[in-house]
């Protein structure tokens, strides 16, 4: 026991780097979506850490591809929004596809309170449009004529 206490008590600054102690305030985040999930939308919100991704110029990636977009070592703690829209189909509830414009402005008002209030931005949006799979660097550069299965939105520190 003492030696575990040692340990940790010596790699404590490597896992405040990682922040593994610190948790953003999921309820504040999730509040900003109520208006949505009013419309058969699930918000579901965790922190995690995520490797840094240094996006191209295009800001856009295919999954595919996004092993060679990784910052070696880099790592990061996000909190991950994932939004999906779902419908009672014969008393089961199933996953249904929808369109961007459906969430986008909750989304932006969102991204633009988080910033100011909390001070994380967004790290990327992943898309599913199964059998498509894009991270965007930004809500900016994602097609506002999308119709997609689950939007995730990882906000991570300024």
């Amino acid at each position: 026991m003492f030696y575990i206490l040692i340990f940790i008590y010596t790699h404590m600054k490597y896992l405040k780097e990682y922040k593994l102690f610190e948790s953003v305030d999921v309820d504040r985040i999730k509040e900003l979506f109520y208006d949505t999930m009013d419309d058969n939308f699930r918000v579901f919100i965790k922190d995690s850490n995520s490797r840094v991704i240094k996006f191209p110029d295009s800001g856009i990636i295919s999954v595919h591809d996004l092993d060679r977009y990784f910052v070696p070592g880099g790592v990061e703690s996000i909190s991950d929004v994932n939004i999906s829209k779902t419908e009672i189909n014969n008393g089961h509830i199933q996953l249904t596809e929808f369109h961007i414009g459906d969430i986008i402005d909750n989304m932006i008002f969102a991204e633009s309170y988080i910033k100011k209030e909390m001070g994380l931005e967004i790290k990327w949006v992943y898309i599913t449009q199964i059998p498509k799979y894009t991270y965007y660097k930004s809500l900016d550069i994602v097609p506002k004529d999308l119709m997609l299965d689950k939007i995730s939105i990882g906000f991570g520190k300024i």
